[in-house]
């Protein structure tokens, strides 16, 4: 019985505040000053008592409600600060992905009126990763179907390795290709690029390759490589117990060395210059200047590494990303392959659609 009289005390409260009756059954009229509204703020004050009743305590929703909010704001701008890729609704854990292969009818069915653009990373792409980056090579018949592909439709090559490298290792003069992350780009018919912001920082990375080769002599297994727009370390082959050192000569000779950055892969840091430069600004250049970005033209840009994750990025709303996972790690690719030998197959399968 006292639980309806407080409902039924509660929901009279509800009427009168809202006032269907436009004014008509006012206790005290709104119209006297000072205390005009002392009747509203009465029959406040009883719902939330017989609301509180109910075990329902409005100034506690609103807390919470508060608290939520500021939590989402930190939450969103720690992940801004930190330039991390988590920012997208649209990032997943690599192993959620689903197959490009298993779902290649519908990535067709995407390219009907459109023109495919292909971009290929090098390393964990279309070569294995090995222990010393010298002894990646590409195989015979990976490279005819890379090539297959490139006469099928405009395929780039985007890479950290520098342009010289990646190009002499691919072998094929008919595709683009972007070394040191997109810092170098060049392709047929003598198409060329380089970034200039990028050369006034070889002073600084020639300071860095001279410091890391001396610091780094004493920890086995570190591996030094100089590209031209980056400095590279390797440690693959280094003991798991003397990572932490090479990771402090790192940072050490990085805080010592004025306009670079530290950037990380799969067992490896680099140094490069400190400009808004990475492999997905690369592909976007690389669609204007050969006047492939419209809507027409579908990319497709397939990778394994963390560096890919800047083209992923690029292509959420115009494209698909493909990642070649080989751990649990969160992504902005579309679609995933299992090994270079899904590459391969993927690749074939994809020319077979435009011969």
């Amino acid at each position: 019985m006292k639980k309806f009289i407080v409902l039924l005390l509660g929901v009279l409260s509800i009427i009168y505040l809202l006032n269907p009756g436009a004014g008509l059954f006012e206790f005290i009229p709104d119209h006297l000053p000072l205390i005009g509204n002392l009747d509203e703020a009465l029959a406040m004050a009883l719902l939330l008592v017989c609301l509180q009743h109910f075990g329902i305590k409005m100034p506690e929703i609103f807390r919470r409600k508060q608290d939520r909010t500021k939590a989402g704001i930190k939450s969103c701008l720690t992940t801004f600060k930190e330039g991390s890729v988590t920012a997208t609704a649209k990032q997943r854990f690599s192993n959620e992905l689903p197959s490009a292969l298993k779902n290649l009818a519908q990535l067709t069915a995407a390219l009907q009126d459109r023109q495919l653009v292909v971009f290929l990373d090098f390393d964990g792409t279309l070569t294995p990763i090995v222990d010393r980056p010298e002894l990646a090579e590409i195989s015979s018949d990976m490279r005819e179907s890379v090539r297959r592909l490139g006469q099928c439709c405009t395929l780039a090559i985007v890479s950290g390795r520098d342009l010289v490298d990646v190009r002499a290792k691919v072998g094929i003069d008919e595709v683009f290709y972007a070394g040191s992350h997109g810092f170098h780009i060049a392709g047929p018919a003598g198409f060329g690029h380089e970034l200039q912001q990028g050369s006034q920082y070889l002073p600084a990375l020639d300071k860095a390759e001279r410091a890391l080769l001396r610091q780094l002599r004493s920890i086995a297994g570190a591996q030094v490589e100089r590209k031209k727009f980056a400095v590279a370390i390797h440690f693959r082959r280094v003991a798991k117990e003397q990572v932490a050192a090479l990771t402090a000569v790192v940072d050490g000779v990085l805080a010592d060395s004025e306009g670079l950055r530290k950037t990380g892969g799969k067992m490896i840091f680099e140094l490069r210059p400190d400009i808004d430069w990475d492999k997905g600004k690369a592909l976007n250049w690389l669609l204007e200047k050969l006047q492939l970005d419209k809507r027409s033209v579908l990319p497709l840009y397939i990778g394994d590494d963390l560096t890919d994750e800047d083209a992923f990025r690029e292509l959420q709303q115009h494209g698909f990303g493909i990642l070649v996972r080989d751990e649990v790690r969160p992504s902005l690719a579309r679609y995933a392959l299992e090994s270079v030998d899904e590459v391969q197959t993927f690749l074939k399968r994809l020319a077979t659609q435009f011969e």
